[in-house]
C-alpha cells in the first residue's frame, strides 16, 4: 500500500528507485547481519587454530630442550581441555546460525539463477543479469571457502599438538601420564560441524562447489535462456 501510494504521489521512475533503495537495505539488514555473524565465527575458530599452533610449539620446545615434567603437562592438558571447550561453545553458538545462513543464500541464489535464466528477454540483457547472479554466486564461494579453510587451519594445528604429544611419549615411553594425555587428546580431537549435520573442512567446501556447479550446469541446460548462452 505504500509503494502504490507512492506510485499515485511521484513520478514511476521514483517510487522504482525507491523500492530498489527498499529492497537492498532489506538485504544488507538480513544477509549481512548473518555474514557479520560469519565473520565472527571465522575470527573465533582462527584464534583457536593459533592457539593450538602456540601450543604445538611449546611442547616441541620441551622435547627439544628436555624440560618435559609433569606440572608442564598437567598445565598443556588443562590448556588444551580449555581451548576444546571453547571451540565446542563457538560451535554451538555458531553453527546453527551459519548453516541457516548458508541455506538461505544458496536458496535465494537458486532462485535468482533460475528466474534468470528463465527469462525470455534479449540475450545481452539475460546475459548481465547473469553475470551479477554469478558475481553474488562468487562471493558466496569466498565466503565459504574462507570458513572452510579456517576451520581446517584450526584442526590442522590440534592434530600437530597431538603429534608432538605422541613424539614426546615415544621419548619417555616409561611415563604413563603422557600416554593417558595422548589418548585424551585423541578422544577430544577438536572438529567444527554445522549444527552436527556435516563436519566443516576442505572436502565440504568441495562438496559445496561441486553441488552449485551441477545445479548451474544443469539450469544451463534445461532452460530456454540457457540454452540460447549456450547456443544448444
Amino acid at each position: 500500500m505504500f509503494f502504490n501510494h507512492l506510485v499515485n504521489k511521484t513520478s514511476r521512475k521514483f517510487s522504482k528507485f525507491l523500492v530498489q533503495v527498499s529492497n537492498a537495505y532489506f538485504c544488507f539488514l538480513v544477509e549481512g547481519s548473518f555474514t557479520l555473524t560469519v565473520g565472527f565465527f571465522v575470527a573465533s575458530v582462527y584464534a583457536a587454530g593459533l592457539c593450538f599452533k602456540s601450543m604445538s610449539h611449546d611442547i616441541k620446545s620441551f622435547i627439544m630442550h628436555k624440560t618435559l615434567a609433569v606440572l608442564d603437562l598437567q598445565k598443556i592438558q588443562k590448556v588444551y581441555d580449555s581451548l576444546t571447550y571453547r571451540v565446542n561453545l563457538i560451535e554451538s553458538a555458531f553453527s546453527l546460525a551459519v548453516l541457516f545462513w548458508y541455506f538461505m543464500v544458496t536458496l535465494s541464489l537458486c532462485i535468482k539463477l533460475m528466474a534468470v535464466l528463465g527469462d525470455s528477454g534479449k540475450p545481452t540483457d539475460v546475459q548481465g543479469m547473469v553475470i551479477i547472479g554469478f558475481g553474488v554466486l562468487r562471493g558466496t564461494l569466498l565466503i565459504m571457502g574462507t570458513l572452510s579453510f579456517t576451520v581446517q587451519y584450526m584442526t590442522d594445528s590440534a592434530a600437530n599438538v597431538l603429534e608432538e604429544v605422541g613424539t614426546s611419549c615415544l621419548l619417555l615411553r616409561d611415563c604413563a601420564a603422557y600416554h593417558e594425555m595422548a589418548i585424551l587428546m585423541h578422544r577430544k580431537r577438536p572438529s567444527v560441524t554445522l549444527y552436527r549435520f556435516c563436519e566443516i573442512g576442505r572436502p565440504f567446501l568441495m562438496s559445496c562447489v561441486s553441488t552449485i556447479v551441477t545445479y548451474v550446469i544443469i539450469s544451463l541446460q534445461l532452460t530456454p535462456a540457457g540454452k540460447q548462452l549456450l547456443h544448444i
